[in-house]
C-alpha cells in the first residue's frame, strides 16, 4: 500500500512541475509579445509623425530621405543587416523623385533594426567607402538647406554618407572636426563641429 502512495505522490509532482514550466512558458511568450508590440507602436506612431510632418509643407522641397516608411527602401532589403542598394525620395510634392543608388555591393550600406530608441530603424554606413552617389545639378548657384539626423561612429577623415565622387554632391565629414556639404570640387563649404 505504501508503494501504490509513493507513485501517486511522485505523478501528481511531475504534473505541478508540468504546469509550473508551462506557465513560465506562457508569461515569456506573452513578455516578449508585449515587447514587440510596444516596439510595433514607437514605429506606427513615428510613422504617422513622418506622414504627417511639415516637412511636407515646406515650399520647393526637393529630397526627402528618412528610414522609418515603408516606402524608403526595397521591400526585400529591410531586414536587419540587409545591404540598402536604393534609398527612395518620399517627397510629395514633386512627382520626379531623386531617388539615391549604390550599385556597388562592397559600398552599400546597411539597414539596422531598432536603432532610434531601440525602436526605430536607420542605415549604418561603414565608415569606409559606403555611401550614395548623388549629382545634384539642381542645387548649383541656389540657396538649400539640409536637415540630417545622423550618429558619428567614426573618427575616419573624408567620410560622406551621400556622394563623394568628382562632380558629384556630397554631405559627410572631411575631418574630425568638420562636415562638408556642396559640389565636390567646386564650392566646397566646410562647416567646423564641436567634437
Amino acid at each position: 500500500m505504501k508503494k501504490n502512495l509513493q507513485y501517486k505522490k511522485l505523478a501528481f509532482s511531475l504534473v505541478e512541475v508540468s504546469m509550473v514550466i508551462l506557465i513560465i512558458g506562457i508569461m515569456i511568450v506573452g513578455i516578449s509579445q508585449g515587447i514587440d508590440l510596444y516596439q510595433d507602436v514607437k514605429l506606427s506612431i513615428a510613422r504617422n509623425l513622418t506622414k504627417n510632418s511639415r516637412v511636407n509643407r515646406i515650399p520647393d522641397l526637393e529630397l526627402w530621405l528618412e528610414t522609418t516608411l515603408d516606402d524608403s527602401f526595397i521591400s526585400s532589403q529591410k531586414s536587419h543587416n540587409s545591404n540598402i542598394s536604393k534609398w527612395i525620395d518620399i517627397n510629395i510634392q514633386n512627382s520626379s523623385k531623386k531617388t539615391v543608388l549604390q550599385s556597388n555591393t562592397n559600398q552599400q550600406p546597411k539597414y539596422i533594426l531598432k536603432v532610434f530608441d531601440n525602436s526605430l530603424p536607420a542605415i549604418q554606413f561603414d565608415g569606409i567607402n559606403d555611401n550614395f552617389p548623388f549629382t545634384a545639378n539642381f542645387m548649383n548657384g541656389e540657396s538649400f538647406t539640409i536637415f540630417v539626423v545622423e550618429q558619428r561612429r567614426s573618427a575616419t577623415n573624408h567620410i560622406y554618407f551621400i556622394g563623394g565622387g568628382l562632380g558629384e554632391f556630397h554631405l559627410g565629414y572631411s575631418s574630425s572636426t568638420a562636415i562638408r556639404v556642396g559640389q565636390y570640387g567646386s564650392g566646397d563649404v566646410n562647416f567646423l563641429i564641436t567634437p
